[in-house]
């Protein structure tokens, strides 16, 4: 964290003479080399999009193993039932 920090305080102060105070010739070539990431909002909505839809996929597997879970039981009930019919 703090190594983040130093690097944030020295490409500002980077900044500040190349921009603010025109000391230094401006080199905006290297402005996106402290490895932030800039986003435009039709990426983040795919994004969105993205994250919506495996939400939706993994509530639809759950459904699935509960589905399955209760028919297991309902077999395993039956099963039950009819070695108590039979023991009868």
């Amino acid at each position: 964290m703090f190594f983040c920090y130093n690097n944030g305080i020295e490409w500002l102060n980077i900044i500040l003479y190349q921009d603010v105070y025109q000391i230094e010739s401006r080199n905006i070539k290297g402005h996106h080399a402290c490895n932030i990431v800039s986003y435009k909002l039709q990426d983040l909505q795919v994004v969105k999009k993205n994250n919506k839809e495996k939400k939706k996929q993994r509530q639809n597997q759950i459904m699935i193993i509960i589905i399955i879970i209760i028919t297991i039981i309902i077999n395993i009930m039956k099963k039950v039932q009819l070695l108590k019919n039979i023991e009868k």
